[in-house]
């Protein structure tokens, strides 16, 4: 593992960051707050770097996606706090950039631990401002990483040792990152211009053309009932009572026969 902490002005990190970012391989880009890894992430979009950012304010799906573009290698840069960054377990990534200096030796060393695994090489970049050099030096010397700091600036040879380039400057349009981010939509239903059956489609029980279940609830139970009555020669009366066509009522009508 190589280690790199590259002193920098206040107006050269942003283009340094891209210039870093901007190279073969998986990289992951560490800053300490949710809002700081949208920012820098959508600020690499806008100079021409496919960036992603991962925190705890995405829900598991965003998550879950924007994770597995780095893991199949669509996304080349993650954008990652140190919350989220626990979660990855991501082999061949090649260079770590902590855009923020961490908290401690032992963040320092977590970072770090992100590349150079399974016996692969790894590259670890700090960018440290002027106020920030005496914090860096001391994690260094806790973390027992023998480096000193340099001052670094666009385009230095320092950084090309680190496989950055130059971006294109040109930005990732929004409808190809999002397209990046939700992957391949899986195929539905049979061959293209098939669509089958509405009850296929629907879910819904076919017509059998037969009689309604029981437990039917629009009433056709009744309605088959009477049909039975009807079929067997009955036929209701105005007093809602049953009565035969060729019989009497034993009178109760008036004693008629």
């Amino acid at each position: 593992m190589e280690h790199h902490v590259l002193l920098i002005d206040p107006m050269h990190k942003k283009a340094i960051t891209a210039e870093v970012a901007n190279r073969a391989g998986r990289t992951v880009v560490f800053c300490r707050t949710k809002l700081g890894a949208d920012r820098i992430a959508g600020q690499l979009r806008e100079q021409g770097v496919m960036a992603a950012a991962l925190h705890g304010g995405l829900n598991q799906g965003a998550r879950n996606r924007v994770l597995g573009a780095f893991r199949d290698g669509t996304l080349p840069v993650l954008v990652a706090t140190d919350v989220a960054a626990r979660g990855i377990h991501v082999d061949d990534v090649s260079v770590v950039l902590q855009v923020d200096p961490p908290a401690d030796h032992k963040d320092y060393l977590h970072r770090s631990g992100r590349t150079a695994r399974a016996g692969d090489r790894g590259t670890v970049v700090t960018l440290a401002l002027p106020h920030q050099r005496r914090t860096m030096e001391r994690q260094l010397r806790d973390a027992g990483v023998d480096i000193v700091p340099v001052k670094a600036a666009p385009g230095d040879d320092i950084l090309a040792a680190t496989g950055a380039t130059a971006p294109s400057g040109v930005p990732i349009p929004e409808e190809d990152f999002q397209r990046l981010l939700q992957g391949p939509r899986p195929h539905r239903g049979g061959p293209a211009g098939s669509r089958g059956p509405r009850h296929e489609r629907s879910g819904a029980r076919p017509h059998s053309g037969g009689r309604p279940d029981r437990g039917d609830r629009r009433g056709r139970d009744d309605r088959w009932a009477r049909d039975d009555r009807r079929g067997r020669g009955e036929r209701p009366d105005r007093g809602d009572r049953l009565v035969t066509r060729w019989g009497d009522d034993d009178g109760r009508r008036g004693g008629r026969s």
